[in-house]
C-alpha cells in the first residue's frame, strides 16, 4: 500500500515554512505531515495558497515524492507518471478534478478492479473513486463532486490521510 517518502537528504528548514497557513488552518496537520516527510518542499516564508486549484504537474510531483522518487521538478515528475502509466503527461498546467486525482492514485497503486462503482464519476474514473471510497478517505460526508476541481488544501488533506491510514 501507500508508503511515505524518505526524508530528503538535503538540508532544509526545521521550522514550518508556509507563511499563509495558520496553526488553526484545516490543512495544517496534513501539510506538516507531507512537508516533514519530504513530499512537499518549500523555503521559509513560502506561500502555500491553499485555495489555488491543484494542477496536474503539482499532482505528479506529490505522487512521485509519496512513492519515494527523488523528483527535482515538473519534467522529471512528468516522465515518472508516464513511465508508471499514471498519467499521459498532457496538460501539465491544467486543473485536476477529484476523479482525475482518484484515477492517478488508483493507477499509482496498480489497481485493476474495485468492488462496486461510483456512478457519479466519469466512466474512466468510477473504479478509482470506488477504490478510495472503500478505503474510507473519499468524501465521508457525501458532498464531493467527482468532476469538481481539487484545491491544494483539499489535496494535501486527502494525501496525508491516505499515508496515515494505509
Amino acid at each position: 500500500d501507500l508508503v511515505p517518502a524518505k526524508p530528503s537528504i538535503r538540508a532544509r528548514e526545521t521550522v514550518f515554512p508556509f507563511a499563509d497557513v495558520s496553526p488553526e488552518a484545516s490543512c495544517r496537520k496534513a501539510l506538516e505531515a507531507l512537508w516533514s516527510s519530504g513530499v512537499i518542499t518549500a523555503d521559509a516564508g513560502a506561500l502555500f495558497e491553499g485555495e489555488t486549484i491543484l494542477c496536474r504537474e503539482e499532482a505528479w510531483l506529490l505522487l512521485g515524492r509519496m512513492a519515494g522518487e527523488n523528483l527535482r521538478g515538473p519534467l522529471s515528475a512528468r516522465s515518472w507518471v508516464m513511465e508508471m502509466e499514471i498519467s499521459d503527461g498532457n496538460d501539465a498546467g491544467g486543473a485536476v478534478t477529484w476523479q482525475q486525482l482518484a484515477t492517478m492514485l488508483w493507477r499509482w497503486q496498480g489497481q485493476k478492479k474495485a468492488v462496486g462503482m461510483a456512478g457519479d464519476a466519469a466512466p474512466y474514473a468510477r473504479e478509482a473513486v470506488a477504490w478510495l471510497r472503500e478505503r474510507g478517505v473519499w468524501d465521508p460526508e457525501g458532498i464531493r463532486d467527482p468532476r469538481g476541481e481539487v484545491s491544494r488544501r483539499d489535496a494535501v488533506i486527502l494525501l496525508a490521510e491516505l499515508l496515515q491510514t494505509h
